[in-house]
């Protein structure tokens, strides 16, 4: 019955007293500060403790923005050294936007390793699954370390870099423990400063990897990588992968050509779901492209297809009302701020009357004319509260004139 009290089960009240201990032998330890070492942050330290808790023994979550003082690599390798001797074993270390450098992100990989729990009975030690590093100061020399270049001893399953300054070397390390992982299921490497040679090392490696299903590498350094060149080898590579399920490839100056040799790669490819080319130069040839990719496709095209802030227009917008007509598989389409006329909006909104498969669709930065406000009004009032699709935008009605408001959307 719904809202009638459930208690908790014996095995959950003894597991909350067990974590309570740990905790509290963890919070001890980190507290007593040896003579000559500097005091754990006690902040930090509460935090950290409290994070833990909530999640119930399975998770670590502390963002460092905002923060008076971040976690260093001193604080992480008492840290690790807490969780071992307290035998607390986390599924997932999230300390994104701290001060974390090599030496830190290589205290936290002792976690991914069983024997490290030596507090553990023996064959029960459950190692780190996922690692989120993001904003720090990880140059990469610990992705060469020998548990993340192996192939199937290592635990971890999430491992996300996006932000650091990698170097020249840290790209060519990732590459490697692409080629040679087979547990890593996510990557995200966005903002991580990869120039030509480090994404062209990147994608060839990948045509090893039969196993990653999710990669983001968001924004690479683009002064020295000619237009669209790297998309070009991501082509290639989606024609023969059967595991990548999802791929972002936002601010990657992607242009029409590029667009083009992405959708006809995925007429070879039946695994990848979702596409985000947001932030490039993607004009009408390109959504044509895409657009005729999904048509062809039908059930089994893209889940989701990201187009926001490019340059797709009327033309593009056309093609793709006809894909989100024909009820193909896709169910999230984002095209905001595109220079999608009255015309291109006007087709969209034509969609969504026999459109029952879409769930999501944002349009908000578009040049929406007073009738476009009309049929979009009578659509959100009258059609999308039965067939759920999400939008972006509400409209408003201010002396018989319909405007357009925008919804966030996360």
């Amino acid at each position: 019955m719904e809202g009638e009290y459930v208690p908790y089960q014996e095995e959950q009240l003894q597991n909350g007293t067990i974590i309570d201990e740990q905790l509290e032998y963890l919070f001890a330890m980190l507290s007593d500060t040896p003579e000559g070492e500097t005091p754990f942050p006690q902040e930090l330290l509460a935090r950290i403790c409290d994070s833990i808790k909530e999640n119930e023994g399975r998770r670590l979550a502390l963002k460092g923005a905002g923060l008076k003082e971040r976690v260093t690599d001193s604080e992480v390798r008492k840290l690790v050294k807490g969780l071992i001797r307290s035998n607390l074993q986390l599924d997932e270390i999230s300390l994104p936007f701290h001060r974390i450098t090599d030496d830190g992100f290589d205290y936290i990989v002792q976690l991914l390793n069983p024997s490290s729990y030596t507090e553990a009975e023996e064959g029960n030690a459950q190692p780190v699954r996922a690692i989120n590093l993001e904003g720090n100061d990880v140059q990469g020399e610990t992705l060469a370390s020998g548990i993340l270049m192996s192939a199937y001893d290592c635990s971890l399953r999430s491992l996300d870099l996006s932000g650091n300054p990698l170097t020249s070397a840290g790209h060519i390390n990732l590459s490697e423990m692409l080629a040679h992982n087979r547990t890593v299921y996510h990557v995200a490497a966005s903002s991580c400063g990869f120039d030509l040679k480090g994404l062209i090392h990147l994608t060839s490696k990948l045509q090893d990897n039969q196993t990653l299903e999710s990669l983001i590498l968001d924004r690479p350094l683009l002064n020295n990588i000619r237009q669209g060149e790297i998309l070009e080898q991501f082509s290639k590579n989606l024609e023969t992968n059967r595991s990548l399920r999802a791929l972002s490839l936002k601010h990657h100056d992607c242009v029409d050509h590029d667009a083009r040799l992405l959708a006809n790669a995925l007429y070879s490819n039946h695994t990848l779901v979702h596409l985000n080319l947001e932030c490039n130069k993607i004009g009408v040839a390109g959504a044509e492209a895409l657009a005729s990719n999904l048509l062809s496709r039908g059930a089994n095209s893209l889940q989701f297809l990201g187009l926001s802030y490019n340059f797709v227009s009327n033309d593009g917008a056309i093609a793709l009302a006809e894909a989100i007509k024909a009820n193909t598989g896709l169910k999230m389409l984002t095209l905001r701020n595109n220079s999608i006329g009255p015309i291109g909006l006007e087709a969209i909104a034509d969609a969504l009357e026999s459109a029952t498969n879409l769930e999501s669709l944002t349009l908000f930065g578009n040049k929406f004319s007073n009738d476009n406000g009309i049929h979009f009004y009578r659509l959100i009032k009258h059609r999308l509260p039965y067939t759920r699709v999400f939008l972006d935008i509400d409209v408003y009605v201010v002396d018989g004139q319909y405007m357009i408001a925008e919804i966030p959307f996360n």
